[in-house]
């Protein structure tokens, strides 16, 4: 292996100081390499008004092994970014967020400092569990709605039947999952060690999904009311579990009081009258039948952001609806934002980002501690650069991959290139706040696509270890299924304890108390450590301390994984990390271990 690998920096603690530094304030930059090496000069290389500056590096520490240049930079921008240029006898080399590279880079690829940047203090510490109001649980006699909407009656399901596809309910199949049914299973969350909460909307709606909201100020009858919401979120945060709710804000339902379509309310709403104070809150084409929609669902007509007043009803007054969730009494800890990659565009109205900049600064100057977390299927990285979300719901970058990885022919190579691609357009601090997920209610849930569930172990350690934050779809650790569509993994939670995988779900429990109790895991650099046909590895790492992770989706494999571009020393003690196995590094640093089929090694390194 040749020193070229030996080459790193990132943007944890090990780098970079401070962690979440201030515009104007002095950083420190670190870069580790080979001592055994061709280098005559290491440059870092800044842009900070548009043209390149060549900053000369200074050997700052030296061992056996390695070399550390430093630098010490005054970071007078918003975001700072930057990459070594490395002279050597053999020519000039870049790194940047990709690696190492002969040519010239692209500056997307640089790494980046977000300065005035702090995501939650709480945030890093925790493991999301997505819960999904209508099926999680149920306490009491069920409430279930007696309108008509759409045509459509709403169908009560018994708690052990499957949910109906669209073309069969049209999301009119209620199953009565309750606010009570949420406090009555708080155990169940503290014994598995959840502590944050991610419900999918709970905001007055016709359907089932409640993503047709008719009204934000409202708690949807079916689920409770706003008093005892108030009282379920104090009682969670007693009990040390965060709460962050769905935010609707690309779109209304079109029973919403402010479109009034469905003329549930005597009010005049914008689709009833041009007149109607609402009407510059949507897209209207031609005035009334024809306007802008969520991906041309005429039920979901879409907001207009160029409306001042609907900006101050959103989020910039103190009773907007973001708002008035934050503040007491409800005091919830964040919002995911749905369809966050729409939010403020539409045709002829491209400019969304300034909106987002005033979002966020609205909300984090009143709500510091809150998360702002949006949905992205795709690249979030312009939503992503400090001035608008702290984090996107990471599908590209972790979820889509990990799962093709573990469920097609999708290459390792393919697999190592795409996760490093989306970690490469954003800063560190950004993707420790990352939301990592398995499954959501948007898609089938993996354990029904998986073969085995040693590959659903494999996928967890995969979850937990990989930077960012974790989350898990309610069931996901008792081993719930489903099947192809996103309706049948809203499956009603089983209750009866017979219907559970238990030793998946005391995998589940030991995995997530591992994750919280490591700081590790929680902010430690990442690096890849072997690609091959069916086996990934990589290492996480800070302060002295190393957590080795190795997957094998295919058959038992004999590795021989080289630990010393780590800076893991000769004949280092490895523990299992559930102690049921030491192992050491030969007298080259490097580590032989067996995996067998399907499975994983997790080593921890002190």
């Amino acid at each position: 292996m040749t020193w070229l690998n030996s080459v790193y920096s990132d943007g944890s603690t090990n780098f970079i100081t401070p962690e979440y530094p201030r515009q104007g304030q002095k950083v420190s930059i670190k870069l580790r390499l080979y001592r055994n090496n061709p280098v005559t000069k290491v440059l870092l290389r800044t842009a900070p008004e548009g043209e390149e500056v060549l900053n000369e590096m200074h050997v700052c520490k030296e061992d056996d092994t390695f070399i550390w240049y430093t630098i010490k930079e005054h970071i007078h921008n918003t975001v700072f970014a930057y990459r070594f240029k490395l002279l050597t006898t053999e020519g000039k080399y870049w790194y940047n967020n990709i690696g190492m590279q002969r040519t010239t880079p692209l500056d997307v690829h640089d790494f980046r400092i977000i300065t005035n940047f702090t995501p939650p203090s709480w945030l890093h510490e925790r493991v999301f569990y997505q819960i999904f109001p209508d099926r999680f649980a149920c306490k009491n006699e069920p409430v279930i709605p007696k309108y008509t909407y759409l045509g459509h009656k709403p169908i009560r399901k018994q708690w052990h039947e499957k949910p109906g596809e669209y073309h069969q309910t049209y999301c009119m199949d209620f199953f009565g999952g309750n606010i009570a049914g949420v406090f009555s299973k708080i155990s169940h969350l503290q014994n598995l060690g959840i502590n944050a909460l991610y419900f999918n909307p709970i905001f007055h709606a016709p359907s089932n999904h409640r993503y047709d909201v008719q009204d934000y100020f409202k708690i949807d009858p079916i689920f409770g009311d706003n008093s005892s919401f108030a009282i379920l979120v104090k009682r969670l945060q007693q009990s040390n579990i965060k709460v962050i709710l769905d935010g609707v804000f690309n779109h209304s339902g079109m029973a919403c009081r402010w479109f009034n379509k469905a003329k549930y309310y005597d009010e005049q709403g914008a689709y009833q009258s041009q007149q109607s104070k609402y009407t510059t809150f949507y897209c209207f084409i031609k005035h009334p039948r024809k306007y802008h929609s969520w991906q041309g669902v005429d039920t979901l007509p879409k907001f207009n952001y160029a409306c001042g007043k609907l900006r101050d009803m959103i989020y910039r007054r103190a009773d907007s609806v973001m708002q008035y969730w934050l503040k007491e009494p409800y005091s919830i800890d964040g919002w995911r934002i749905d369809a966050a990659n729409m939010l403020g565009r539409s045709p002829g109205c491209e400019d969304y980002l300034p909106i987002w900049r005033e979002l966020r600064q609205i909300i984090k100057d009143k709500y510091p501690e809150s998360y702002l977390l949006g949905e992205h299927f795709f690249d979030p990285s312009d939503l992503l650069q400090g001035n608008a979300l702290d984090a996107a719901m990471n599908y590209q970058g972790f979820t889509f991959p990990v799962r093709k990885w573990l469920t097609e022919n999708f290459a390792t190579q393919d697999l190592e290139e795409q996760l490093r691609t989306f970690r490469s357009t954003v800063s560190w601090q950004v993707i420790l706040s990352q939301y990592n997920l398995l499954n959501s209610h948007d898609i089938p849930r993996l354990s029904f696509l998986l073969s085995c569930k040693s590959l659903q172990k494999l996928a967890c350690a995969f979850l937990f270890t990989y930077p960012g934050v974790p989350a898990i779809l309610y069931g996901e650790e008792i081993g719930l299924s489903g099947g192809e569509s996103c309706e049948s993994s809203r499956l009603p939670m089983p209750w009866q304890e017979k219907d559970w995988d238990s030793e998946l779900l005391e995998f589940y429990r030991k995995l997530i108390k591992f994750r919280k109790n490591s700081i590790v895991l929680q902010k430690g650099g990442f690096k890849t450590l072997h690609v091959a046909k069916d086996i990934f590895g990589y290492a996480r790492f800070l302060d002295g301390k190393t957590i080795i992770v190795i997957l094998n989706r295919g058959a038992m494999s004999n590795i021989n994984l080289n630990l010393k571009p780590i800076a893991i020393s000769a004949n280092s003690a490895i523990r299992s990390w559930d102690n049921n196995e030491n192992l050491h590094c030969d007298d080259n640093s490097c580590l032989q271990v067996t995996i067998p089929s399907r499975n994983y090694f997790m080593g921890i390194i002190e």
